[in-house]
């Protein structure tokens, strides 16, 4: 008997670092993602972005009660407009994609690495994810 899903939505994705600000300035001034120190709940100094309708958050290990985090096991994947002006600054920047353009069916895509070595995937989509991809 299958059982129906709670789940409403993934409301966040939350990336734990040993050192946060250094990611968060990654995320802010490598994709332009307007990141901000966040305050709450008691927890250590942390950072955090809404993209529609998910959080990215970015935190110490603390956060969790552990003393130290394992790097690069993350993948994020970001919808763009325009791939091929996004990698165009990316590359402004001193930054290559570790996977180049690409179609795997959703769009066109790329992958580059963030400083914590988590994977962020570029993506540029053709239809909308709250519509059925089949």
């Amino acid at each position: 008997m299958m059982v129906e899903s709670s789940a409403k939505s993934i409301c966040g994705v939350i990336l734990v670092t040993n050192d946060a600000e250094r990611l968060a300035s990654f995320y802010r001034d490598v994709l332009d993602l307007p990141v901000k120190g966040e305050e709450h709940g008691g927890l250590p100094a942390h950072y955090g972005v809404d993209i529609g309708a998910t959080h990215l958050g970015i935190h110490p290990p603390q956060s969790y009660g552990r003393d130290t985090a394992t790097s690069g096991g993350s993948v994020v994947a970001i919808e763009i407009d325009n791939l091929d002006a996004r990698l165009a600054d990316l590359k402004a920047k001193g930054v290559e994609p570790v996977m180049p353009k690409h179609d795997e069916g959703f769009g066109p895509m790329a992958t580059i690495e963030d400083t914590d070595g988590n994977l962020v995937e570029l993506v540029e989509l053709r239809y909308d994810f709250s519509d059925d991809a089949g």
